[in-house]
């Protein structure tokens, strides 16, 4: 009798020092709006794309952040002057390997008022910004208010991937 006792007291106390190991986050469910943080663990480093010198190509920028989402991605957009400030992000919907962005109408008359290499450029650096950002996604479908994009160079009517 003393031995089950002696048995079940050393289980309770096993048990009671034994740590559940910690499941990571995945990414969110395709289909589903980002809110604020994700699944991207904090303090990370990100990498923002905006045009070179001479606008016919990219160069990258390595940006230390707390947290990935929509908003901060933008944000540092704006900071490196791909995007205006007026520039927002209204949602971002996760489709599979597809991410679909909604920006507000400031980014619309942006692209509309560029020429077609400024155009590009701006494009290409949310495309691939938000590329790296999400690793496993391949493309990006921006829109403005959930509507097609048209600028007077292009229609973007559907997904794009990554820019060269």
């Amino acid at each position: 009798m003393k031995k089950l006792t002696l048995i079940i007291l050393i289980c309770l106390l096993l048990t009671g020092c034994y740590k559940m190991p910690e499941v990571p986050e995945t990414d969110p469910l395709p289909g589903t709006s980002e809110t604020q943080a994700v699944t991207i663990p904090a303090g990370v480093t990100i990498t923002i794309y905006q045009g070179n010198d001479n606008a016919d190509g990219f160069v990258t920028k390595q940006v230390q952040v707390e947290e990935v989402n929509m908003n901060v991605l933008v944000d540092e957009l704006i900071k490196a002057n791909v995007l205006t400030e007026d520039v927002s992000i209204g949602s971002m919907q996760f489709d599979g390997t597809c991410l679909n962005l909604s920006f507000s109408p400031s980014f619309g008359e942006l692209i509309c008022s560029m020429g077609t290499t400024g155009e590009y450029i701006i494009i290409g650096s949310v495309v691939n910004t938000f590329l790296d950002a999400y690793p496993g996604y391949e493309s990006v479908f921006i829109t403005i208010g959930h509507s097609i994009l048209e600028s007077g160079h292009h229609v973007y009517d559907s997904p794009m991937t990554r820019f060269e």
